[in-house]
């Protein structure tokens, strides 16, 4: 199999408040766009054409594939928003014979989708493949699933309460006889239970749906290793920590560029990979694998626990402590006894103590002593609301999430699980207990009793 459709079209609005200001198929898992990571791993792959379907934010979308050559970057504003709009846009462009269809915000192994492109390999005549993910202890509320049995799938279901075994992963291999079932649908993707509520919106998996309802037979590939729909920012949080324990796991040896400089007193435990002009300073403490991008510096005491990668240009200094699996993105600036553990985003700011666990957007400045909760007195995780839908992540439930372009004063404390827009100020001594939306100036307003004080309070 030759050929691949990345649907890269939709708006990621699950994503907020990432998704204001980026396009959630370019935001970085490991320091590298999740489309990026797609198409890079695709051509190691052999897989020769790769059509890209854009839409929202189609520039961003170019941006981050722009080191590729031979891609056909498809989005001229007519595709349309929804699954099946941009895959029958990508049909009429007179694709042949089989074809892999991704979802542009999944993050996998190498490993997976060679398996799935091998099961692809093998269909008969008139089959088509889904590849799914056993549910296990998720929420089937959050997914469409499926009804798997004997290798193939029965029965599509979104979002249901149970009768299903597994979940879609946003993988395909398919024909064009998928194409008249993109369009011959109800207009709402009804494979619903009673009383569910879908909205008006044409899908891939609505599509498919019609295709078993005409006799067709979609079986289904299991993916065992870790495989993520990126809808969310706490999906983006755990996908990245387990593609950097993935990926680092396979250092057996350090690999440390010519140019850099790594000193004599630096303490490293573990393999490191130290890029072309990077610096591991004095009594720098590296608990690898880590990896330590182009011309950044790790300089003054600073530590940096396992699974880590710092950015091209990033400065890590004056003693501050990077958090296991975590990713400092280009350009960031982290130091003074300051704490960090999750996704930095490139240009990001936090210098003077303090402390975060979440995703700090890009070009954010975190003011001195800006710490987040993240341990509940009732020892449980925070409740999210997205687009109105209560959910409990399974993980990342009490980190912080601040979008892009934020900036918080001294002495800020936010609470768990709060998420702060992007264009936003939170003032001095702010204590931010609920989500933020975009472009808000926050502050406290306080009480000031005045009274006379002086040596007569003390018998003089």
């Amino acid at each position: 199999m030759d050929r691949a459709v990345i649907l890269a079209a939709g708006r990621g609005r699950k994503m907020w408040p990432y998704s204001s200001t980026n396009s959630k198929v370019a935001l970085p898992v490991a320091n590298e766009p999740i489309i990026a990571r797609q198409v890079r791993i695709l051509q190691e792959l052999g897989v020769q054409e790769i059509l890209v379907i854009m839409h929202h934010r189609a520039t961003q979308v170019r941006w981050a594939v722009r080191a590729f050559n031979g891609l056909n970057l498809l989005g001229d504003g007519t595709c349309g928003e929804g699954t099946a709009s941009a895959l029958g846009f990508a049909l009429k462009q007179g694709l042949e014979g089989r074809l892999l269809v991704l979802y542009g915000d999944t993050v996998w192994l190498k490993e997976d989708l060679a398996a799935l492109l091998e099961a692809g390999r093998r269909l008969k005549s008139g089959q088509m493949l889904a590849g799914v993910l056993p549910l296990e202890m998720g929420r089937p509320q959050e997914w469409i699933c499926a009804e798997v049995s004997g290798g193939a799938v029965k029965r599509i279901l979104a979002h249901p309460r149970d009768e299903v075994t597994h979940r879609l992963a946003g993988a395909f291999v398919m024909d064009g006889r998928i194409e008249r079932h993109l369009w011959e649908q109800a207009g709402q993707l009804r494979e619903v239970q009673v009383g569910a509520m879908p909205p008006d919106e044409l899908t891939l998996e609505g599509a498919l749906a019609e295709f078993l309802r005409a006799g067709g037979e979609l079986l289904a590939h299991e993916i065992s290793g870790p495989w993520f729909d990126v809808d969310k920012p706490w999906h983006w949080l755990e996908a990245n920590e387990a593609i950097l324990r993935h990926d680092l796991s396979a250092l057996e040896a350090s690999v440390i560029h010519p140019t850099a400089r790594v000193s004599d007193s630096a303490e490293i435990d573990g393999p490191i990979v130290v890029e072309e002009g990077a610096v591991v300073g004095s009594h720098v403490r590296i608990a690898g694998p880590a990896r330590i991008g182009k011309g950044a510096r790790v300089t003054e005491g600073a530590s940096l626990e396992g699974f880590s990668a710092v950015g091209d240009g990033a400065w890590i200094r004056q003693y501050c402590l990077v958090g296991k699996g975590s990713s400092i993105g280009p350009g960031c600036v982290l130091g003074h006894a300051a704490g960090f553990s999750g996704i930095m985003l490139d240009g990001a700011y936090m210098y003077h103590y303090g402390e975060y666990w979440g995703i700090l957007g890009a070009k954010s400045d975190l003011g001195a002593a800006t710490v987040c909760g993240n341990l509940r007195f009732d020892d449980d995780d925070t409740v999210h609301n997205v687009l109105g839908h209560r959910e409990k992540p399974r993980f990342g439930a009490n980190a912080a999430y601040l979008g892009d372009f934020v900036r918080t004063g001294v002495n800020v404390i936010l609470m768990p699980g709060v998420k702060v827009g992007p264009y936003c100020v939170i003032g001095p001594g702010t204590i931010v207990r609920e989500d933020i939306p975009d472009g808000t100036l926050l502050y406290t307003e306080q009480t000031l009793v005045r009274k006379r004080w002086g040596p007569e309070r003390y018998g003089w």
